[in-house]
């Protein structure tokens, strides 16, 4: 595979900064042909990395009720699993040390999936495709 050296989006060369550590609309590991400058990244809308498919999605899709919250080390709060966001806010903490989950505010539905990358942080959050996914696996405990 290439190099990335021109933006798929507006067609301009890429920045020193932006040649040296490309942003894909794909993902962490995109094709050159995926390749973004910073300004188009960032009208794009695409903030955050699945931290099951690694592809990039749009933060409108992070943190509503209804989204899916992996939490995979422990979070003061809440045990390890797969969670539905019930009602806001559901985390909080102060800006030194840990994060807390806050129980009413998430249903666990299931265990941590397969396969989870959350780039060293306790917890990631999965785009709309995994999303629908996993509410349709034997990953969700229907119990619940």
């Amino acid at each position: 595979m290439g190099e990335a050296t021109k933006c798929s989006e507006c067609g301009k060369p890429l920045k020193d900064q932006e040649f040296d550590a490309p942003r894909y609309r794909t993902g962490d590991e995109g094709s050159p042909d995926d390749a973004l400058c910073d300004d188009c990244f960032d009208e794009s809308g695409l903030e955050f990395v699945c931290c099951l498919c690694r592809n990039w999605e749009h933060e409108a899709y992070q943190d509503r009720i209804g989204d899916l919250l992996v939490i995979a080390e422990y979070v003061y709060g809440a045990t390890t699993g797969l969670y539905r966001i019930t009602a806001h806010p559901y985390y909080g903490g102060s800006l030194i040390g840990s994060q807390r989950i806050f129980v009413g505010a998430v249903e666990r539905i299931g265990d941590v999936p397969p396969g989870v990358d959350t780039d060293g942080c306790p917890c990631g959050h999965c785009c709309r495709n995994c999303r629908d996914a996993l509410m349709e696996s034997a990953v969700v405990d229907r119990r619940q």
